[in-house]
């Protein structure tokens, strides 16, 4: 078998996002190559768990960073982290280099395009991607940011002097292959690595994981609703909120938000529905467990998940999987995964406009049981022929024939 390198700075079986997506990315490749995969040591502990993919070689590398506390006031832990552990990488892969034929070198994780390191100076082909992130910040959305306007300016600063950087720009251009989430992302990348670019919608469902009675009726007047994500600014927590209350404050009663995730505005998010008199309408749950996270939709009817810069979107196919349609924005990953007819996309517009519009989708579905159960059955049909795993594997064969031959 041939030998590959994986780079997967997060990548974690009993996690969701892209660790999810990194997990999936190594099940596969390891049926086919001899895979050495570089991971972060703080994921050891549930990758030695999966039998799926603990065949792959894995190498931990530890990454201790100081002044963290700094780094994440600012909201540039992950950054600094990233290249503390590139950095802790060149030896152990310059070993592995010389010492095996390693015929690739993937880049998988992180999935943001404004982080880079300089493998190909190992003088072996290098892949890049699935590259996500490089979605827009608009302006008229500033209001869906409160809580972290500080740190997302900070974070947008630091990304445009990413771009600017030479290394940066050497990194794309060094590769033999850039694979990218969504058409989002070509606009971004370096316009001579243009034609090396290649889209893959990477992230798919393991239906073993789904719940077996998913498709069973669902009864009673509440309609129950809910979101699962990091609890920050740019997953559309505060759109998915603030929709609800104005869906009240039009008359509608007959609803429950579930919240569940946890992150920086946790806090903030609690303390707002209290003030607001929303706390007999609104649950912020907080985290649970992965597996059991992926039993959770079937006690739900609609999934509301209004991301605002979300490349990717695990939990939208996870509750398209279990027959629940999706209200969520017409941009990034879920765009593309929702149809018309599986759920409701809302237009990118000034906030207000948003809140609008997302409590009339609510109202609709609220007042129309059969509508809402004919979009999670077609939900459930896009997720089994377009983003099931099998068909991830195969466009991942197309994208390793062309590299390795």
């Amino acid at each position: 078998m041939k030998k590959i390198v994986v780079v997967a700075y997060d990548l974690n079986p009993a996690l969701g996002s892209e660790c999810a997506v990194a997990a999936i990315w190594v099940e596969i490749l390891s049926k086919y190559f001899d895979v050495y995969v570089f991971v972060n040591k703080k994921h050891k502990k549930d990758i030695e768990k999966d039998e799926k993919i603990i065949k792959a070689n894995f190498i931990y590398i530890e990454v201790n960073q100081k002044y963290s506390w700094l780094y994440r006031f600012l909201g540039l832990e992950y950054f600094v982290d990233y290249r503390a552990f590139v950095k802790a990488c060149y030896s152990q892969l310059n070993a592995l280099i010389n010492k095996h034929e390693i015929k690739l070198i993937h880049c998988l994780t992180p999935e943001g395009v404004y982080y880079f390191n300089s493998f190909y100076k190992f003088g072996i082909p290098v892949c890049i991607g699935p590259v996500g992130g490089g979605l827009q910040f608009f302006i008229s959305t500033w209001k869906a940011y409160r809580g972290q306007h500080f740190a997302y300016l900070v974070k947008n600063i630091v990304c445009r002097y990413m771009k600017l950087l030479p290394s940066w720009k050497k990194y794309f251009q060094s590769a033999v292959l850039i694979i990218v989430g969504t058409r989002y992302m070509k606009p971004v990348l370096p316009s001579d690595c243009q034609s090396r670019i290649v889209e893959i919608f990477d992230t798919a469902i393991r239906f073993d994981k789904i719940a077996d009675d998913n498709k069973k009726e669902r009864t009673g007047d509440i309609i129950r609703v809910i979101f699962a994500g990091r609890l920050t600014a740019h997953k559309g927590i505060w759109l998915a909120i603030d929709a609800v209350k104005r869906f009240l404050e039009i008359g509608g009663r007959n609803i429950v938000l579930d919240i569940f995730g946890k992150g920086p505005l946790y806090k903030r998010l609690a303390k707002y529905v209290k003030n607001e008199g929303l706390s007999s309408h609104i649950n912020i749950i907080g985290q649970v467990p992965y597996e059991e996270y992926k039993t959770l939709f079937v006690k739900y009817d609609i999934l509301l998940y209004p991301a605002l810069q979300d490349p990717g979107g695990t939990v939208v196919l996870d509750a398209m999987a279990n027959s629940l349609p999706v209200i969520c924005l017409a941009y990034g990953g879920p765009d593309i995964s929702i149809l018309e007819n599986c759920g409701i996309k809302i237009p990118l517009a000034r906030y207000d406009d948003m809140v609008d519009a997302i409590a009339t989708a609510l109202e609709l579905l609220s007042k129309n049981r059969n509508l809402f159960k004919k979009m999670g059955e077609n939900a459930r049909k896009r997720v089994e022929q377009k983003f099931s795993l099998g068909a991830l594997e195969k466009k991942i064969l197309e994208v390793y024939d062309e590299v390795l031959t």
